[in-house]
């Protein structure tokens, strides 16, 4: 902004003789003077001047004007209280070292189980026994009935003539057997082993007669001679230690009673399973 000067007023060269001759003081109060009449002036035309600290950013004068704080040493932040620990838990007492197992005595040796063992066992031997009995191939024999059972007597559920059967419960097997032709043929078996042909019909009557060579046997049944087969698996009971294991033509006339089962050719007369005298 550019200043206007006033003119100065005109003095004649006596009043600036008369200036020039006053004191420093005096000059120096004259010039104060000019300089408020000047100052007055300018207020009254233009605004005053703006000094260049008053133009410059705050934050630049604050930058400029004031001095900066010496830095604070940081302070250190206290440490956080320690949480005291939980008091250790005494482990437990580690368990003793597994002892080896100890092997159970053995048992004392026993005798070797004896045939049959078991239902199947049984079933099979019953099969083999029963062919061999009848004279016919086991594969011409098939299984009726297969259990096991406990017979009420030492005889096994056959009592014969003359025979004492112990009262004593002996476990064992029923097995009955077909034929080609549908014949039955029971075997009654223990549990230990022994089996014996039980028959299907038990008749009496006395011998009429014995044909040797032709395993026929004649017997009086009802007043009639009926023909019944000799098999290999025939038997013979009787109390005398010196008969034949079969009716001999000496012994025509004796009275019998046995048990006998269908042919297994299908026809003919029925096989013998055992035959006993009768007193």
């Amino acid at each position: 902004m550019t200043q206007r000067v006033p003119a100065s007023p005109r003095r004649s060269p006596r009043g600036s003789r008369r200036l020039a001759s006053r004191s420093p003081l005096a000059l120096a109060l004259a010039a104060s003077l000019a300089a408020l009449a000047l100052g007055a002036a300018c207020a009254s035309d233009d605004p005053p001047p703006t000094s260049p600290l008053a133009e410059a950013p705050a934050a630049t004068l604050a930058a400029t004007t004031t001095p900066a704080p010496a830095s604070t040493p940081a302070v250190p932040s206290p440490p956080p209280p320690a949480t005291p620990s939980p008091p250790a838990t005494p482990s437990p007492p580690a368990s003793p070292p597994a002892s080896p197992p100890v092997a159970p005595p053995s048992a004392p040796p026993t005798a070797p189980p004896r045939a049959p063992a078991d239902l199947e066992v049984a079933t099979a031997r019953a099969i083999d026994l029963m062919a061999e009995w009848l004279g016919v191939a086991a594969t011409a024999l098939r299984v009726e009935r297969a259990e096991e059972v406990v017979w009420p007597s030492l005889c096994i559920g056959i009592e014969r003539p003359g025979e004492l059967c112990g009262q004593s419960l002996t476990p064992g097997y029923l097995v009955r057997l077909l034929d080609p032709f549908g014949g039955v043929h029971a075997l009654h078996m223990r549990q230990g082993g022994g089996a014996e042909w039980a028959g299907e019909e038990r008749v009496r009557g006395a011998v009429l007669a014995v044909d040797v060579a032709s395993a026929l046997l004649v017997i009086e049944v009802r007043g009639f001679p009926t023909e019944f087969r000799l098999v290999p698996g025939s038997i013979r009971l009787t109390d005398d230690p010196n008969a034949p294991p079969l009716p001999q033509p000496a012994f025509i006339g004796t009275r019998v009673e046995l048990a006998v089962d269908p042919n297994p050719a299908g026809e003919g007369p029925a096989v013998v399973a055992w035959l006993a005298d009768l007193p």
